[in-house]
């Protein structure tokens, strides 16, 4: 299973647990700093090879290793980003929180005949950082 992920902050939690269901996790920053970089290595379980993409748009994802089983994003944009659609594998599944003042996870699946979005629960996240422009 390939997994993408979008955020620094959260990511040591997530990697852990991914890293222990997953063949490869990657991860899709807008920025970083060395230094958390090196502390979020220091604390996991166990080594992990994970592929980070430091200067990349999380809203964009990263078209040039999908398409992704799964892809979690823990910052929440407007609306569904479609590029990160477009990079689910068939069968793939990405959980997003979407919204501004009222926010829910949506849990979006792609399907051989299609996109299933699924309401989940309400939820309160930093909004989606794009750069500029």
């Amino acid at each position: 299973m390939t997994f993408v992920g979008c955020d620094l902050h959260t990511r040591t939690q997530q990697v852990a647990v991914l890293d222990t269901c997953t063949g490869e996790v990657s991860e899709c920053q807008l920025a970083h700093d060395g230094t958390a970089v090196e502390e979020f290595y220091a604390v996991l379980p166990r080594p992990v090879t994970i592929g980070i993409e430091s200067t990349g748009d999380g809203y964009l994802g990263w078209p040039e290793q999908a398409p992704f089983d799964a892809i979690m994003v823990t910052a929440a944009p407007d609306h569904v980003p479609q590029p990160l659609v477009d990079q689910l594998a068939v069968g793939g599944r990405m959980i997003i929180p979407v919204g501004v003042a009222y926010q829910e996870i949506l849990l979006v699946s792609r399907t051989p005949t299609g996109i299933v979005q699924q309401r989940t629960i309400p939820v309160r996240f930093v909004p989606l950082v794009r750069p500029p422009r």
